[in-house]
Formats: structure tokens, C-alpha cells, sequence
């Protein structure tokens, strides 16, 4: 057990008699007494409203980890739209106007096939290779 510097007073029962101790000494602080000590300002240290705001900003840089990687995925380029009755409307770069397919299986299949000619278009546009810059 280190011995920790006392910063002011304290009156403390150690089990078999009362000790004073006083600003300046050193005392091994039985390691039950540590956090509440720190909270009394008797002990330097962090004391419990500065870990719990540690640990509320730890789960917060967490969550917002979480929240920027479901974030990080891909962004669809091409979107399909459900209109009515089946029918579904997909619209992205390169078309005009959006695309009518019906079915949502035609639909998705559909939009893989525009996704997938439309980055090998962009490859050959960007000298044949690789992601643009």
C-alpha cells in the first residue's frame, strides 16, 4: 500500500486508536477509505463526480463511434422508391428520368445492375483504374 500525502486535516480511527493526521504527512490509506477520501479533498486524486463524467464521456465518444461506423457504410447510389401496386421508381446519377420496374425483386436487381455500370463507367472515366480521387 503506497503512502499518500495528506492535504488537510483528518481525525481517523485506524482500528486500534484514533490518528490525526495532519497537512503535509504521508499515511497509507487503507485502499476502503481511498475514493471517499479523495472526495473529502483529505488525498489527492480524481474524485467520483470527475471519473463519472470520465466514464459519461467515454460512452459517449462510444456511442458517437457507433453512430459514425452505421453512418460510414455506403451511401446507395441509386434509390428505388416504392410508387404503388408493385410498381417501384429508381432514380440516380446518369438517369434523366427515374426508372420504372415492377417487382421489388426486379427492382433490386435492377439497381445492382445501373450501381455496377455505372462505378465501371466512372473507373474507365478516371483512366481505368481505382477509386476517383
Amino acid at each position: 500500500m503506497a503512502k499518500d500525502k495528506i492535504l488537510k486535516q483528518k481525525v481517523h480511527h485506524d482500528g486500534v486508536s484514533m490518528v490525526v493526521l495532519k497537512s503535509g504527512d504521508r499515511y497509507a490509506v487503507p485502499d476502503t477509505l481511498r475514493q471517499s477520501w479523495i472526495d473529502e479533498g483529505v488525498i489527492a486524486g480524481k474524485t467520483s463526480k470527475e471519473i463519472a463524467k470520465e466514464e459519461e464521456a467515454a460512452r459517449a465518444a462510444a456511442a458517437e463511434q457507433e453512430d459514425e461506423e452505421e453512418d460510414g457504410d455506403v451511401t446507395p447510389l441509386f434509390t428505388a422508391k416504392h410508387i404503388a401496386g408493385g410498381l417501384f421508381e429508381i432514380t440516380g446519377p446518369g438517369l434523366e428520368q427515374p426508372e420504372r420496374v415492377k417487382g421489388k425483386a426486379e427492382t433490386e436487381a435492377r439497381v445492382v445492375a445501373l450501381t455496377e455500370a455505372y462505378e465501371a463507367q466512372q473507373a474507365a472515366n478516371n483512366g481505368g483504374g481505382g477509386a476517383p480521387i
